[in-house]
């Protein structure tokens, strides 16, 4: 019985989002309540009303902390997408350059930038280049959020570094286990690309298809043996940034002029990155920046605001305006991004109030460990559910990590498990399950300038995480059987 009560947040959440028709921060709001009441009233310990405040503080924390990411963002993204610098007029694009640009956005030019910033900021630069085409809203959403899957590698492979020290493992090691994890799912995913792609009117033959089903494979093979020799922080930024270059004189075979005219399109974008990777790698740096910092929660990320993506994401949106003499459009310019990213503000907030809830109150890990005890050998099935689920529920792995790594360490090892496997099922299912979070949608569709068309997204991307879980399920079922 506390069981169905205890899921009771998340199935509310799931069925306003999907079924009824209810905004996302409406739903949030309601889960978030759902949640603070049963964690109240049914905890699975006690867990006083000053206790469950001071979850609730801990989620308006991460709130804060990814706020600027989706401001920041938008106002970056309005900026830089929007110049006023002469450039030539480009030519019409022929349906193949259409295809090969549309993925590009999606698999290479987007994957490059998360990897560099995390946190969803790679849909901008996919958004960027999909905005040539005259999409309906949804198919918008739908390719940003095809830039958010090489999650494990996203912000500089921070949630993967996060992740292993969780589980005790190198950080090298574990993302090395994950890769083959992620080419299946990605496998999966291909497929219904195409389809939507299709349906979208960008069309491609059997050739194209079968050209980037090749540049995929490679890019994964590379993107492996590069995280095996430097390591998951950079391996990303090497292998993409690596077939930017490579895609970009083989298909375009641009002159000087289509050079510079390049050139001067992705600066902003070239100037951000640059700036972040700068700050993170260089490690004299990254310590100076680091000083100025604040923790008032234990396990919470701290917000350090001299580092932090968005931070950058405004000076730099700041900088590019003043180079074009647009600075007394600034005003005008956040008030369009609060507009447009209040809803991924809030239903941000919500969510990770609503995740704290959940976990302090111990109500997480309760139904994690009940479903062990029912299902004995055979849980390990249930770990791409749960830590899919709940990343998917909070717009972020690390939260799924933080509740179930240590369990599933712990399960592995008592059922004879391998560990690597175990935790590597776990890091992958949360990570490349978390794109569709209701608020990296409400991000994305924010960013897009098409606010309103979540539902519709929604819909489209259902064959996405049904697909995704059968892959990871029989990923699990493989590691059960080769234990037995």
């Amino acid at each position: 019985m506390y069981y169905i009560i205890w899921v009771l947040p998340a199935i509310a959440v799931l069925a306003l989002i999907i079924i009824k028709r209810t905004s996302v921060t409406v739903a949030a709001s309601i889960g978030t309540i759902i949640a603070l009441l049963v964690s109240v009233v049914f905890p699975p310990s006690e867990f006083p009303l000053r206790e469950s405040l001071i979850a609730v503080m801990r989620g308006a924390w991460i709130g804060w902390i990814v706020m600027p990411y989706i401001l920041g963002g938008l106002l970056f993204w309005q900026i830089a997408s929007n110049r006023t610098t002469t450039q030539s007029a480009a030519p019409p694009l022929n349906p193949l350059q259409q295809r090969r640009l549309l993925f590009s956005a999606c698999f290479i030019i987007g994957p490059f930038a998360e990897a560099a910033t995390g946190f969803g900021i790679g849909m901008l630069a996919t958004l960027a280049m999909i905005r040539v085409f005259q999409l309906k809203p949804a198919y918008i959403i739908v390719f940003a959020l095809m830039s958010q899957t090489i999650a494990p590698w996203g912000g500089l492979g921070s949630g993967t570094i996060v992740a292993a020290a969780m589980a005790g493992v190198s950080p090298t090691t574990l993302a090395v286990a994950c890769s083959g994890l992620v080419a299946a799912v990605l496998a999966a995913w291909l497929p219904l690309f195409w389809r939507l792609a299709k349906q979208s009117g960008i069309e491609a033959d059997k050739p194209e298809l079968r050209n980037e089903a090749l540049w995929m494979t490679s890019a994964l093979l590379l993107l492996t043996l590069l995280t095996y020799l430097l390591g998951p922080e950079t391996a990303c930024l090497a292998t993409y940034g690596l077939l930017i270059v490579v895609r970009f004189f083989w298909y375009d075979k641009p002159d000087q002029a289509q050079i510079k005219e390049a050139i001067l399109r992705v600066l902003p974008y070239v100037a951000l990155i640059t700036i972040l990777v700068v700050i993170r790698i260089i490690p004299p740096i990254n310590k100076a920046f680091g000083q100025a910092s604040m923790a008032p929660f234990e396990g919470l990320p701290a917000w350090t605001p001299l580092s932090h993506a968005g931070t950058w994401l405004f000076l730099v949106a700041l900088s590019v305006a003043l180079l074009q003499n647009r600075i007394g459009h600034i005003g005008e310019e956040i008030k369009k991004s609060w507009f447009a990213g209040q809803g991924a503000v809030y239903a941000t907030f919500l969510f990770a109030m609503m995740a704290e809830i959940l976990s302090q109150s111990g109500i997480s890990s309760s139904l994690a460990n009940g479903m062990r005890d029912v299902f004995q050998h055979y849980v390990i099935l249930f770990t791409p559910i749960l830590a899919g689920s709940f990343s998917m529920l909070s717009n972020s792995g690390n939260a799924s990590n933080g509740l179930f790594m240590s369990s599933q360490v712990i399960l592995a090892q008592q059922g004879g498990f391998s560990v690597m496997a175990v935790i590597a099922l776990q890091h992958s299912s949360a990570a490349c399950m978390s794109l569709f979070s209701p608020t990296r949608i409400f991000m994305a569709a924010s960013m897009g300038g098409v606010p309103g068309y979540e539902r519709e997204a929604y819909k489209m991307v259902v064959p996405f995480i049904l697909r995704g879980f059968a892959v990871l399920i029989a990923i699990a079922g493989i590691i059960i059987f080769f234990s037995d």
